[in-house]
């Protein structure tokens, strides 16, 4: 329970983000820098928030009880797949819960104009967005049309460095998921081999190579 309920209280904190990004995207599109700091000045606050609540986890979820007992109903359908008796005739293959599939967090990527173009990121992070609601696919989608909010951010110290103050925040949530991942599943596996996400992926370098390309966006060294 207390798993889900981190999770959930995650989604529900971010809301806040939601509007946040959506004045950056207008601000950037306006011109109106002093806009554009503000908004990116409390998203900032907001990330922040959400490291937190994922830091309260672990009091509450055991690494093992985790293991072994929650991450199996996580798991997906790799090859061969599952066939549907009455649904499907062929096999489908289905990936597993992952934080990919989280429309806050990729909602926060594109807000910030954080592209992810590794070929080891980009096509699992889309990927994941088919198992969004369909009208959260399109907010994240919309995020992504007009304007750079990185561009914008660029035309003036304020609104620079408010927009790194995001970009470092969103650097502290991916190393402490990372942080996380690393004693829920690695610890915990009997090999290396079997260190796997729920969403089928190699999740460290994947978390790696996402936290480098944020990393990647910041206006200033």
């Amino acid at each position: 329970e207390w798993f889900y309920l981190v999770t959930v209280e995650i989604e529900a904190r971010g809301a806040r983000a939601l509007p946040l990004l959506l004045a950056a995207r207008e601000a950037a599109a306006t011109g109106d820098t002093v806009k554009l700091a503000t908004s990116l000045e409390d998203l900032s606050g907001v990330i922040d928030d959400l490291i937190h609540v994922l830091g309260q986890m672990e009091p509450g979820c055991r690494h093992d009880v985790f293991y072994h007992r929650v991450r199996p109903f996580l798991s997906g359908w790799p090859e061969p797949g599952m066939i549907y008796e009455g649904v499907t005739t062929e096999p489908v293959q289905l990936h597993g819960g992952s934080a990919a599939q989280s429309s806050l967090i990729q909602s926060i990527d594109a807000g910030l104009d954080v592209p992810h173009p590794h070929p080891g990121t980009r096509p699992f992070l889309m990927a994941m967005r088919h198992y969004m609601p369909p009208r959260h696919r399109a907010f994240v989608e919309l995020l992504e049309q007009g304007p750079s909010t990185r561009d914008a951010a660029a035309g003036s110290p304020s609104s620079a460095d408010a927009y790194d103050a995001c970009i470092d925040a969103l650097d502290r949530f991916r190393k402490a998921h990372m942080g996380i991942t690393a004693r829920y599943i690695t610890q915990q596996a009997r090999s290396v081999e079997s260190a796997i996400g729920t969403g089928g992926t190699e999740y460290a370098d994947f978390l790696r190579r996402t936290r480098t390309e944020t990393n990647d966006r910041r206006i200033g060294n």
